[in-house]
């Protein structure tokens, strides 16, 4: 301790704070070095991240361009890794302010996914090797698991006249899928009935 300085020497695992030395918390998880005594993670600002990370203009640690966090690392990316283009220009995050600003871009994902479903439910209706209706029932649930992400993530961004269209034809597709998965059950039903009868 130092009179005039009013400093005090703080032994490791502890910094000085106010002329008093208070324990140090650890950085969160991708921090190498942070500052700000909060363990919260959103009040923290890291100074470095660690190997395979890098700051952003936030000072949080983010994944570089084409890699994707996974268990604290940063991977290269199996497809396009959340990155989309603007003017030739790879986006990886947008802060939305205007909801009505973000439509176009939110309308376009939605849709690209929205098409390759139904593409995989016309697929699935015209096969005629799902003996067991596995892939009926799979296909059923990629309609909820689609109607849940759009509830949940999307809906607000989205037209009333683009949620109706997408919602009228997964109903129908939805009602002939069902059908189809009933005539797969009859037939099943029909076939041990026969087999049991011939015994």
């Amino acid at each position: 301790y130092n009179e005039n300085l009013k400093l005090l020497n703080c032994s490791e695992g502890f910094h000085l704070d106010n002329n008093k030395c208070e324990r140090d918390i650890p950085c969160y998880e991708l921090c190498l070095d942070c500052y700000d005594g909060s363990i919260n993670e959103t009040d923290q600002k890291c100074t470095s991240c660690i190997d395979g990370f890098k700051l952003d203009e936030n000072n949080n640690c983010i994944c570089p361009s084409g890699k994707e966090k996974k268990d604290k690392q940063c991977l290269n990316c199996s497809n396009e890794c959340g990155t989309f283009k603007i003017n030739k220009c790879d986006i990886r995050e947008i802060k939305v302010v205007n909801k009505k600003l973000a439509n176009p871009l939110v309308s376009k994902k939605v849709f690209k996914e929205y098409e390759k479903l139904i593409t995989y439910l016309a697929e699935v209706l015209v096969d005629d090797d799902d003996d067991s209706g596995e892939t009926c029932r799979e296909a059923l649930n990629q309609i909820e698991r689609f109607r849940v992400q759009i509830k949940n993530k999307y809906r607000e961004f989205l037209t009333q006249k683009e949620l109706e269209k997408m919602s009228k034809q997964l109903k129908l597709l939805q009602k002939e899928l069902n059908n189809k998965f009933i005539q797969i059950q009859n037939s099943y039903m029909d076939y041990l009935n026969s087999n049991k009868r011939s015994r």
